[in-house]
């Protein structure tokens, strides 16, 4: 969902970041006036040459619990400085939306790169994630709470500051209460890009891998998975998987080699891959992370499988274990 909009040296983006949502089973009520809102909304754009009735049953919204995304604005003015803005927002079943934390407006930010236009001419709501502080994003599988991070330090082109307790995990219902830091930003960036970007006018952002993996929990929603940095086996900083338990605040993390992953067909100016990246639980206590291989491939490669036994996390390949 985004939509950009661009007139002389001026540049609008709203877009979003990350969407996660909850289907609710057998969700089929009475739509409401939002709802009917969203029907008629789409009635009048997207049907041309349909027959009504058809156009009505094609436009009928799909039954959600919880709909959560960010939205990311930046406004470029005629001396290439743009105002950063940025807002998360969640929407329970045929409910207005509401906005559970939000970002800027920044002060105008010199933008000689321009990036805002960029941004805005891509249409890709994850790559808010090169200039705004909302970093990952996550909904439980019962939609009953939300996890985000904040890293004002983590973007490429830093626009927005904010304090230091400001920065980090946050757990917060869908209501907007109960929110709660969870701990520090993860160190590991939400993107990759080329040693080459920047430093072309106009910047492409067709080439960078913005792809902000998403916050994923453990089936019961007691447990979340991400990357961040950590000890490799020889105490180098490398990828981790961190399992966090949100009841206890335990972190469980793997010990992984760190690696250099090439860049795609040899070309400094594209992304390389994320080396680690995209953990998710397989079952109570399983998940998965794939790690690229020295051949090019994207989130693909070597898989393997994660078991928590107790205080041990242990790596399951081919049917073996090894501690790690």
């Amino acid at each position: 969902m985004s939509h950009a909009r661009l007139h002389d040296a001026a540049g609008l983006v709203a877009s979003s970041l990350l969407v996660v949502l909850t289907a609710s089973p057998g969700a089929d009520g009475a739509c409401n006036a939002t709802c009917a809102r969203d029907i008629e909304r789409c009635m009048a754009t997207q049907c041309d040459g349909t027959p009504r009735a058809a156009c009505r049953r094609r436009c009928k919204p799909a039954a959600i619990r919880t709909l959560v995304y960010a939205l990311s604005e930046c406004r470029e003015d005629a001396g290439h400085s743009f105002v950063g803005h940025q807002a998360l927002r969640v929407r329970r079943g045929d409910r207005e939306p509401i906005t559970l934390v939000e970002f800027g407006p920044s002060e105008p930010v010199p933008d000689p790169i321009g990036l805002c236009q960029a941004y805005a001419r891509a249409g890709f709501g994850n790559e808010s994630v090169l200039m705004l502080p909302l970093q990952r994003l996550g909904v439980s599988p019962d939609g009953s709470a939300v996890v985000f991070e904040v890293n004002d330090q983590a973007p490429f082109f830093r626009s927005i500051s904010l304090a230091p307790e400001a920065n980090g995990f946050f757990l917060v219902r869908p209501d907007g209460t109960g929110r709660r830091r969870l701990g520090p930003p993860s160190r590991d960036p939400s993107f990759r890009v080329g040693p080459e970007f920047g430093k072309i006018f106009p910047i492409s952002l067709g080439f960078i891998f913005t792809f902000a993996p998403p916050v994923v929990f453990s089936p019961n929603g007691g447990r979340i998975a991400f990357t961040d940095v950590g000890p490799g086996p020889n105490g180098e900083d490398a990828v981790q998987i961190v399992v966090l338990d949100l009841a206890s605040g335990r972190r469980t993390m793997t010990h992984l080699p760190s690696g250099t992953p090439p860049p795609v067909g040899g070309n400094p100016a594209v992304s390389p891959f994320f080396l680690t990246c995209c953990p998710r639980f397989l079952g109570r206590n399983t998940h998965r992370r794939s790690q690229s291989p020295s051949a090019p491939r994207v989130f693909g490669g070597r898989e393997f499988d994660f078991q928590d036994v107790g205080r041990v996390l242990k790596l399951v390949r081919t049917g073996q274990l090894f501690s790690l």
